[in-house]
């Protein structure tokens, strides 16, 4: 007699939801998904919550929630801080739901928005439906940084910069991310290479419900990550490269012209101005240019090490879910 092949439960959406020093929120956001599912949607569900090391009693709240909803609670406590979306990964491969949405922990994004996103999935059949909050509310200047990143994603595709943390994937474009994660990870640029099926909405902007009011990412946090992105999934780089290098050649031999002409018809001797300029210019593209070509090699040279994207000290989950 053939072995009895392990049963799947049938859950209908898994909630992935990175926590970082949310302590506060977490329980209150448990029973809004819950109420969600049960009363507006009428499905089944699952909540996996990935504590990215937290330093406020944030796992402690996550165990606690997980012994008292064990049939709908997956908590997993990550070993170091890997990032929103190296924990996002760490959730999406635990979830076993027909399609997974994406939810920060500190309420700015309110679970009553989820039925939209689900109503958009069925109806159009999208792999991935975004819910894009309005920033009328946040900084100028983190407004002015998300717009400018925006722009540059936007040179080499419609849709990319539009996206957020705000998502809902189909279950066949999750499966898709796991198996090209690796190395550094973006997962709204892995999903973009993967499917044109995406729809977005507008959802309102929330104010954060953590203790201290701050953004996961800072604006350092957040130049980075755009650097980072632009680095590693972009030949935009090496295409400013060959621009910088292209007019830098043609500056020089206009501005050897100008002085060999100045020569001839002036007797003008080459002084030691024009040729620390020609220095100082030439050096300066050169400078730049290894620069990009060092950080391509450095992103290369991390992906050959194959390190994993996340490491999990523990995670707690009914046993029938495993």
């Amino acid at each position: 007699m053939a072995q009895d092949q392990p049963i799947l439960p049938n859950i209908d959406i898994s909630f992935v939801l990175p926590v970082y020093n949310s302590a506060e929120t977490l329980f209150e956001l448990y029973e809004r998904i819950a109420a969600v599912c049960q009363y507006k949607l009428g499905l089944s569900f699952e909540t996996i919550w990935i504590d990215d090391y937290s330093h406020d009693e944030s796992w402690e709240v996550l165990t606690q929630l997980q012994a008292q909803y064990p049939q709908t609670v997956t908590a997993i406590r990550l070993s170091k801080n890997f990032g929103q979306h190296n924990a996002t990964i760490c959730g999406i491969a635990q979830a076993q739901g027909k399609c997974v949405v994406t939810l920060d922990d500190d309420l700015q994004m309110h679970p009553e928005d989820v039925p939209q996103l689900y109503a958009i999935y069925q109806v159009q059949g999208c792999d991935l439906v975004y819910g894009v909050m309005t920033e009328a509310q946040k900084g100028i200047l983190r407004r002015s940084v998300r717009n400018w990143f925006g722009k540059i994603q936007r040179w080499e595709g419609k849709n990319r910069g539009r996206g957020s943390s705000f998502r809902l994937l189909s279950r066949q474009l999750c499966q898709k991310l796991l198996r090209n994660a690796h190395g550094f990870v973006f997962i709204d640029e892995i999903c973009l290479w993967h499917t044109r099926k995406i729809a977005f909405i507008e959802v309102p902007f929330y104010p954060s419900r953590r203790r201290v009011a701050q953004s996961r990412y800072g604006l350092g946090a957040l130049l980075n990550l755009s650097f980072s992105l632009i680095v590693f999934s972009s030949n935009l780089p090496l295409r400013l490269m060959t621009l910088l290098g292209f007019s830098a050649s043609l500056l020089s031999f206009v501005g050897i012209l100008v002085l060999l002409l100045r020569k001839i018809v002036k007797n003008v001797p080459m002084g030691y101005t024009s040729i620390m300029v020609a220095i100082c210019f030439s050096t300066a593209i050169i400078l730049f240019c290894l620069g990009v070509v060092g950080e391509y090699l450095n992103k290369v040279y991390r992906l050959q090490k194959r390190m994993p994207l996340y490491s999990i000290d523990e995670i707690r989950t009914t046993p029938a879910l495993v």
